[in-house]
C-alpha cells in the first residue's frame, strides 16, 4: 500500500480488530462495507478475515483525473461476477485517497459510461444506443437523481452546463422506420439554474446532431441535416453540413 494510506489504513485496521473481538464483523460473503474497501494505485482492496488488506482480483477500477486529483469508480454487476457477491449492483465512487464517496444503483452498470463535470462535483451516467441514450445527472456526493434526459452527443461546457442533442419525442419520428424517435434540436442544460436553453431549433426540414465543443473557440460543433421538403426525410435525400454555434 502507498505511504499516503498509512494513517487511514491503521485506523481501519484497529476498527476491524475491535469488531472482530466483539464478534460483530464478518468479511466472507459480506455486502459492500465502505470501511473495509479501499482503492490504491488503481486497484481495489478489501479486508480479509485476518484484518489484512487483500487485492480483489478481477475488479476493474476506472479513473478520471479532475484538476490534478483522481476520482475512481467501479461498475458492479453481482450476478455476473463472483467477486461482487453480496454487493448491490451499480456504480461505486472513490476519492483521490481511495476512500468511498457514494454509490448509485444501476442494473446495467457495466454498460454505463460516466461523464464528470470539469470540477468533478457532478456526473452524468450515460447508457443506451447511439440513437437513444439515457442521461442521468447526479451530484458526486449524493445518490439522489437530479435530472433525466434522452438524447445523444453530450459534452460538458463548464462545471454546471452541458450541451447535447435532445430527442424531442413528442413531435414524433420524421418517418416510419426512422433511426430517431423524434426531432433533434441542440440544447444546453444549466444545473445551477435548472434551465434548458435551445441553441438550434429543429424544424420541419432541419435536424441537428451535437458533435463536440471546440477547445479553442468554445463553439459548439454541430452536424446539420436538412431537406427541401418534409417528404424527403423518408427518401434520405438530405444535405449534410457542419455548423458552429457560440455557446449561450
Amino acid at each position: 500500500m502507498s505511504i499516503k494510506r498509512c494513517c487511514s489504513v491503521a485506523v481501519i485496521v484497529l476498527m476491524v480488530f475491535f469488531s472482530l473481538c466483539c464478534g460483530a464483523f464478518a468479511v466472507s460473503d459480506a455486502p459492500f462495507d465502505a470501511q473495509s474497501h479501499i482503492v490504491d494505485e488503481g486497484m481495489l482492496f478489501t479486508l480479509d478475515d485476518e484484518g489484512e488488506w487483500a487485492e480483489v482480483k478481477g475488479a476493474k477500477v476506472e479513473e478520471e483525473d479532475i484538476q490534478g486529483e483522481k476520482i475512481y469508480w467501479l461498475a458492479v454487476n453481482p450476478g455476473a461476477h463472483e467477486i461482487y457477491k453480496g454487493w448491490q449492483g451499480g456504480i461505486y465512487f472513490f476519492d483521490d485517497d481511495g476512500e468511498f464517496i457514494s454509490m448509485v444503483e444501476k442494473e446495467d452498470a457495466e454498460r454505463t459510461f460516466v461523464q464528470f463535470s470539469p470540477d468533478g462535483e457532478q456526473f452524468i451516467l450515460s447508457s443506451g444506443t447511439y440513437v437513444d441514450r439515457e442521461y442521468l445527472l447526479y451530484d458526486l456526493g449524493s445518490p439522489r437523481l437530479k435530472k433525466t434526459f434522452y438524447g445523444i452527443g453530450l459534452a460538458w461546457l463548464d462545471s454546471n452546463r452541458f450541451a447535447f442533442t435532445l430527442i424531442d419525442t413528442p413531435k414524433g419520428a420524421r418517418y416510419e422506420g426512422a433511426d430517431f424517435s423524434g426531432w433533434l434540436p441542440v440544447v444546453v442544460y444549466n444545473s445551477a439554474a435548472d434551465s434548458l436553453t435551445t441553441v438550434v431549433e429543429a424544424t420541419k426540414t432541419e435536424d441537428f446532431l451535437m458533435e463536440r465543443i471546440d477547445g479553442g473557440t468554445r463553439e459548439l460543433v454541430i452536424t446539420k441535416f436538412s431537406v427541401a421538403d418534409e417528404k424527403d426525410w423518408a427518401e434520405e435525400n438530405r444535405k449534410i453540413e457542419e455548423i458552429r454555434v457560440p455557446a449561450p
